[in-house]
């Protein structure tokens, strides 16, 4: 694994931070180990109701100012506060308007020293394929039992993910056409093994366009699926969520998941384009969000 990370790592990093010095200097850490030779960072601004952020957002920023190898760093420091839907799918844009592929972390998910490569790795070999729209380094299964390192899937996991600008393209934040695709056919062709797993993403999705969820990522999910992306997932979990406060109604076990590293002497590829359903089930009940249904 290069020693790990002897030489510098080819693949951009975007990292995302805010208001959490303690998180920010960890992830940072493994950001560093990696040596990516290009660095993104993305940082939003302190909100105007909460006096203590403008120290805590100054804090972050100077941990992530101490690059000590050789790199090129683009930093997009916010000087008011956008918040989670804006600021992140802004930095993004940002992101891809410099770059046709890269990895994404944020201040909160604490990858493994397998993480960065393996999306290297992917990336590299799925550059062409318009059916792989992102690489996620997490699996909220923790462990499946498969012949191979990775997998196909339809939960596209955003806890420490990589992908290309042909794909993020393909990003509307509005997801303006979901009036039209609601009452259609469109969640039971892609959700034919969970009807419990059609009607999360039917929420989410109405949430999201009525402008009721403040994030990013239910419009990203809609994205591949209008487009019938597949995501990859990793056999063995490679990211921790170590800034969890309790507001998703989620407890610890869902989010502080154990990690794995990779043997990439012994790395095996998939060797068909496919997505397993009953598997996609397990991952729905253990990620803990069939319990979210109807409570937003």
């Amino acid at each position: 694994m290069r020693g790990i990370f002897n030489n510098l790592m080819d693949t951009p990093i975007l990292f995302l931070i805010y208001n959490r010095p303690e998180y920010t200097k960890k992830v940072f850490n493994s950001i560093r180990d990696a040596k990516p030779n290009r660095l993104f960072i993305h940082a939003d601004g302190p909100k105007k109701d909460k006096p203590e952020d403008v120290k805590l957002c100054e804090r972050s920023r100077e941990i992530v100012s101490n690059v000590d190898w050789d790199c090129e760093v683009k930093t997009l420091f916010r000087d008011k506060n956008l918040g989670c839907k804006l600021a992140e799918s802004g930095g993004f844009n940002w992101f891809f308007e410099n770059v046709d592929e890269g990895i994404i972390i944020e201040d909160d998910c604490l990858p493994n020293k397998s993480f960065f490569l393996y999306c290297e790795k992917l990336l590299k070999k799925y550059r062409d394929n318009e059916k792989v729209m992102m690489i996620s380094g997490s699996n909220p299964a923790t462990s499946v039992d498969i012949d191979a390192d990775y997998f196909f899937s339809i939960f596209y996991h955003s806890w420490g993910w990589a992908t290309w600008k042909r794909a993020w393209e393909k990003y509307d934040i509005t997801i303006s056409d979901w009036p039209r695709l609601r009452g259609t056919n469109f969640l039971k062709s892609k959700f034919p093994h969970s009807e419990v797993n059609r009607a999360f993403v039917e929420q989410m999705f109405d949430q999201a366009y009525k402008g009721k969820a403040s994030t990013w990522d239910i419009q990203w999910t809609y994205a591949c699926l209008v487009n019938d992306g597949y995501a990859i997932l990793p056999k063995h979990n490679m990211i921790s969520n170590i800034g969890y406060i309790g507001t998703h109604e989620m407890n610890n076990d869902q989010l502080m998941l154990e990690t794995k590293e990779i043997d990439f002497k012994k790395f095996k590829h998939l060797k068909k384009l496919e997505v397993n359903y009953s598997l996609e089930k397990h991952l729905f009940e253990k990620s803990g969000l069939e319990g979210l249904i109807n409570k937003k």
